[in-house]
């Protein structure tokens, strides 16, 4: 599956062409927006971890709210470098909590995290060096 170009302006005005989202970033946006529906509709599971470790349901509703925004974020071809970033302390505190308040293994969320660096990484700005 070969990405399709998409025009993006830069500082001088010229058109680049940016790649419209690869299937890391849309299985990541899948994986995202699945869990903070899950959290907003009360799913039992998620309601139960939020208790578990003391949180209240307006923690849930912002993580939620979060996961859907940057879900939805990384398949914005211009979006998609931020809202990696913007994701990756939401992933820490996640892996953190499984870790010290559930006492499991933060497989999933350290997986999840390595995506979101690897998505950033890729999607990093980079500075254009003009010729002497």
């Amino acid at each position: 599956m070969a990405t399709r170009p998409v025009a993006e302006q830069t500082e001088l005005g010229s058109a680049r062409p940016r790649a419209a989202p690869g299937k890391l970033e849309i299985l990541l946006a899948i994986v995202f927006v699945a869990a903070g529906a899950a959290k907003l509709l009360g799913v039992p599971f998620m309601v139960a971890v939020f208790a578990a470790v003391g949180a209240g349901s307006w923690f849930r509703y912002a993580v939620a709210c979060a996961e859907i925004a940057g879900g939805l974020a990384l398949l914005t071809p211009n979006l998609v470098g931020i809202a990696a970033l913007a994701l990756v302390p939401l992933m820490l505190g996640a892996a953190m909590t499984e870790f010290v308040f559930l006492s499991r293994p933060p497989i999933a969320a350290l997986v999840c995290l390595a995506a979101l660096c690897r998505v950033a990484w890729r999607h990093r700005p980079r500075a254009r060096h003009g010729g002497g």
